[in-house]
């Protein structure tokens, strides 16, 4: 090795680089290496490393070795993405360098595209159940709008599973474990999948996996608890070759959460008006720490989720070496929550959510074959969804309590009646087309241009409707669903995407690029509750100019991998949500930017010692954004919108910087093998609300997972610990739901240390 590389290699592994510096050559080139990942990212096979993208991609190798189970496992994994979630599953939103959006509004599209076996899904909450049968989950990173499109402005994350196999495979895990809160919450998760030929033309696939936890919360009111989950998934495929150059793959899978209590729900901190109510009525509470996982509710809430997809893959292979490839897919859920919207001790007023969607989709692109002077591939897609909010059969969205008629919400007036209620009904169609294309054109063996474009044209129809079943003022009628609004609204836009990257081989293995691309994200309307007019619904169409250089490469015999990119992004009316005037409402940043650096380094530090280190630092920031909430006690910059200026002000949950580091030992034993696995995070500190509250910023914490394990045969033991340390820390706060302008808020916090332990067999 030379020494620039090794004061580079030592500079990178922290500390660990005098192992890998003191070793010869002849050592180095001892078997083993970094494996090599085959990506599909730019929509056909190819290794992660010869790809001109920022890319995280994991194997179900490297997922096992971790102990990843979903998407917030690889979160903490993958420095540059984040995962949050609030009242349910499904209201769960993907950020990747500080770009994404929030959940609470479920017809505001997000910002990082979810594909399931590359189909998009227009909800991120579909894609964060258990993970069983993964090929590989691959993070893009940036605006990925010419090849994939819709709604990934800031990235993608797609999730690609294992094709049945070509011989019987068999596999079952049983995980027993417990997670730490206020009350210690029993955990355990059963996985199963059989796989293998059913003829020479013919192979089957199924898979299902079951998950239970205790309560995450206690209620010290009910002396209950709140915050269970039950979910379970079902997946079946079959793989049919009728021709050697034609083979059909369908997938089709089914996935629920039954019921559980809460499903999502916040710690709480009682403010003035809450405190005194819950004293008026003689039911104060004695908890009043928004981080104890202890809050007094009167009503828990209860959560259910079903979701149903299937996707049919065609690929033709022509004699030419041409590749023809159709994805049709269809998907829908349902999800149904009850909760106590009041966050008091008494019942004042219950919410009452359904939400419906569904959706077709087909993919068809043509790729020309790879290895002469030009690589091409062009296709179209086209996409129809249907979304509605509200219209469940005998129940009304907002109903009041039997203590409504004692709460006053103003001089006078009294909350309602008991049984004083509203509907919401809004609905959201959206109907989206685009024909895209990309070119590569190797100049030279090491040097190559990429270049692709895409048309689109998405057109979107809302319609929001409330009524009332009194005509009486009350809490519903003037603050929630003022029977005044009754919207039908329309948007309709054609836009041109495009990147331009070239890509340099300085040897075999190192790779230079610099991307250059405009990305673009549809418009729309607040289809929720609130007093906005059908003028003020609309939100404007988001785009973006980004820009980065990345260099890939591999040293040390294949033992080293390296790669680093540098970016910045710049956004124009950025989609931001916020809570203002007692609903969440999509607004435009004139201006938000996007910059920093990456790392992700892997290196063999002996046969038996793997080191990983990844860091992102991103400064992501609202250069200019008048129409922000307003925190309790922040006097309006706008009293007419009552919205606050956030301009120069970080984006919420966005920390400059978030590392992983991991050490993989593993070496044969007598009886099989062992092995054992740290891992490390620390993320800087963020505003967790969005109205950027002073006291609601989370302090910058590290995190420290292990494992230990041995492997016998077809028989795999490991002892787990995840957040050893324990450590409390809040993924996103808002202010109260009914006083929005009192010190009141609700935090949502992540999970505590958790241990189990898991046990897999594999035939």
């Amino acid at each position: 090795m030379s020494t620039h590389r090794c004061a580079l290699a030592g500079a990178l592994l922290l500390g660990h680089a005098g192992v890998v510096c003191a070793q010869s050559d002849a050592s180095l080139a001892a078997t083993g290496s970094v494996e090599v990942i085959i990506v599909t990212a730019q929509k056909r096979s190819q290794s992660s490393q010869d790809v001109p993208i920022a890319i995280s991609a994991l194997t179900a190798a490297a997922m096992e070795k971790a102990g990843i189970n979903d998407i917030f496992d690889v979160a903490r994994h993958v420095p540059g993405l984040q995962v949050q979630q609030n009242t349910n599953p499904l209201n769960t939103q993907f950020r990747i360098r500080g770009i994404g959006g929030f959940g609470n509004i479920p017809n505001f599209e997000p910002e990082v595209a979810y594909y399931s076996d590359g189909a998009f899904r227009s909800r991120s909450g579909l894609g964060i159940g258990d993970l069983v049968d993964i090929q590989r989950i691959e993070i893009l990173k940036g605006p990925q709008s010419t090849l994939y499109g819709k709604n990934s402005t800031a990235g993608v994350v797609a999730v690609y599973t294992e094709e049945p196999a070509d011989r019987l495979k068999l596999s079952g895990e049983m995980t027993v474990g417990n997670v730490k809160a206020a009350s210690d919450a029993l955990t355990w998760q059963a996985k199963a999948s059989l796989s293998g030929p059913a003829s020479e033309s013919v192979g089957l696939g199924l898979s299902a996996t079951y998950f239970d936890q205790g309560f995450l919360l206690d209620n010290a009111w009910t002396g209950g608890g709140i915050n269970d989950m039950k979910r379970y998934a079902l997946r079946g495929q079959l793989v049919f070759k009728p021709a050697d150059a034609l083979k059909l793959r369908l997938i089709v899978g089914h996935a629920a959460i039954p019921g559980s209590a809460g499903g999502g729900e916040p710690d709480l901190f009682y403010g003035t008006a809450p405190a005194a109510i819950n004293a008026a009525f003689g039911v104060p509470c004695a908890d009043n720490d928004p981080t104890d996982r202890i809050v007094c509710r009167n009503y828990a809430g209860e959560v259910s989720l079903e979701s149903n997809e299937a996707t049919l893959i065609a690929t033709y292979d022509f004699a030419n070496g041409f590749e023809l490839t159709s994805t049709t897919s269809w998907d829908q859920y349902r999800m149904t929550k009850v909760l106590d919207a009041d966050q008091l001790d008494v019942a004042v007023l219950d919410f009452n959510d359904r939400q419906t969607g569904d959706s077709v989709q087909e993919e068809v692109r043509i790729a020309s074959p790879t290895g002469g002077r030009l690589d091409w591939l062009a296709g179209a897609f086209y996409y129809d969804n249907s979304f509605k909010r509200g219209g469940w059969a005998g129940h009304s969205t907002f109903v009041l309590g039997p203590q409504a008629p004692m709460l006053g919400i103003a001089p006078g007036l009294q909350a309602g009646q008991q049984g004083n209620a509203g509907t919401l009904l809004s609905g959201n169609d959206t109907q989206y087309f685009a024909v895209f294309g990309q070119v590569t054109w190797h100049l030279t063996e090491r040097f190559a241009i990429n270049a692709g474009a895409r048309w689109q044209t998405e057109s979107k129809d809302t319609v929001v409707t409330h009524s009332l079943n009194h005509t009486t003022p009350t809490l519903i009628s003037i603050a929630l669903l003022p029977a005044s609004v009754d919207a039908d609204l329309s948007h309709t836009v054609d836009a041109v995407t495009w990147t331009v990257t070239p890509q340099l081989f300085f040897t075999d293995d190192t790779m230079g690029y610099a991307t250059a691309s405009h990305g673009f994200k549809s418009g729309g309307f607040n289809g929720d509750w609130g007093r906005a007019t059908p003028a003020q619904r609309a939100f404007k169409d988001e785009e973006v100019d980004s820009y980065e250089l990345g260099v890939k490469s591999r040293f040390a015999q294949g033992r080293v991998q390296l790669n680093a990119a540098a970016f910045y992004s710049d956004f124009t009316n950025y989609q931001e949500a916020g809570f203002i005037a007692l609903q969440f409402l999509v607004t435009n940043a004139e201006g938000v930017s996007a910059r920093g650096v990456e790392l992700d380094l892997t290196a063999l530090l002996t046969d038996s010692l793997t080191a990983e280190l990844n860091a992102t630092y991103a400064r992501t920031k609202y250069d200019s954004y008048t129409a922000g909430s307003c925190y309790p006690g922040r006097v309006p910059d706008n009293s007419v919108t009552g919205s606050c200026d956030l301009s120069g002000q970080p984006l919420t949950n966005a920390p400059e910087l978030k590392t992983h580091a991991a050490l993989q030992y593993e070496v044969p034993v007598s009886i099989g093998a062992f092995y054992a696995r740290a891992d490390w995070t620390w993320t800087d500190e963020y505003f967790t609300n969005s109205n950027h509250d002073p006291r609601q910023v989370q302090s910058g914490f590290g995190l420290i997972d292990a494992r230990v394990g041995v492997r016998v045969g077809a028989l795999d033991v490991a002892l787990w610990g995840n957040n050893l340390t324990d450590e409390t820390y809040t993924t996103q706060s808002a202010v109260s739901n009914l006083f929005a302008n009192d010190p009141a808020y609700q935090s949502f916090l992540a999970p505590g240390l958790s241990y189990g332990v898991t046990i897999r067999y594999r035939l």
